[in-house]
């Protein structure tokens, strides 16, 4: 078997890097190739490049940004996904191994177990995780902003962003479809399209979703004023915002989503504009190493 690293440098202060050592020392038997990306979308050229040669169980060694360039890399191949998490959020890994340790990580994927997994295509791309719309894309898009600012620093922009956000949120006007079926047509305040359960650094959003089921699962936050945000957010930190009545589960195999204007989408930290959205999940689409118990 061939073996593939690709290294993210930059995602958790250069996390990654520092696996090299430990990579060449574990593997001095194997055939394997380290590649350190250079650019945004790199991953999936370096992904697809090598998967296109021949079959590798190829190591997304990165945040979720890299977890997600190298799904689109390998869309279509018999190559196998491992995921090193060295992002600052790591969210996908939360719904294969909720109480994963970065200490013997390694070890323990090297004896884990492989498995085929959904994934969901968005327009022409494809996400493992998770898609949304309104709040978090826009507190996602304005930390962003924040960060560029000299004085703000590490997790002050996200904290300045979350209250330019809410305290600016109105709503988006949208028209949502679930299997060919209108089930919305209004302002929400957060839509979610969820393969995992977690995202924005360990929210359970969609807490009951399964990698394999065939299935998304939707969550639509209604709209709400101030008081009933506020009151939410505790509820969102704990999963149980499922219980609020603002909130809706849905599961649906085919989602659309159509917007008066533009609005931003937040495609697994990563952050895109459209006015239109058509989403459909590919079942057991790409193989997956589970790490070892």
């Amino acid at each position: 078997m061939k073996y593939l690293f690709i290294v993210n440098p930059v995602a958790g202060k250069g996390e990654g890097l520092n696996y090299i050592q430990e990579i060449k020392k574990l593997f001095k038997e194997e055939e394997y190739y380290i590649e350190v990306t250079k650019r945004k979308g790199h991953a999936i050229e370096i992904a697809k490049k090598y998967s296109s040669e021949s079959d590798y169980i190829i190591y997304a060694v990165g945040g979720d940004g890299t977890v997600n360039e190298v799904v689109n890399g390998i869309v279509g191949s018999d190559s196998s996904l491992v995921i090193i998490p060295t992002g600052s959020g790591n969210d996908f890994i939360r719904t294969i191994d909720p109480n994963y340790k970065k200490k013997d990580f390694l070890h323990k994927l090297i004896g884990g177990n492989t498995t085929l997994v959904d994934i969901i295509k968005i327009n022409e791309k494809y996400f493992l995780n998770i898609a949304s719309v309104g709040l978090d894309a826009d507190i996602v898009y304005n930390a962003i902003a924040f960060k560029k600012m000299k004085l703000v620093k590490g997790d002050m922009a996200y904290i300045f962003s979350v209250a330019k956000t809410i305290f600016g949120k109105k709503g988006i006007p949208l028209k949502v479809k679930l299997d060919g079926k209108e089930i919305w047509d209004g302002k929400v305040l957060l839509l979610a399209i969820a393969n995992g359960k977690c995202y924005g650094g360990g929210i359970k959003i969609t807490p009951n979703a399964e990698i394999d089921d065939g299935l998304a699962d939707v969550c639509l936050v209604e709209n709400s004023n101030l008081l009933k945000i506020f009151r939410l957010l505790p509820k969102l930190a704990t999963a149980k915002h499922t219980e609020s009545k603002e909130v809706i589960i849905y599961r649906a195999k085919q989602i659309e989503i159509e917007g008066e204007n533009i609005f931003r989408v937040n495609i697994d930290g990563e952050i895109v504009e459209s006015d239109r959205l058509i989403m459909q999940v590919i079942p057991k689409a790409i193989k997956l190493v589970i790490p070892e118990n």
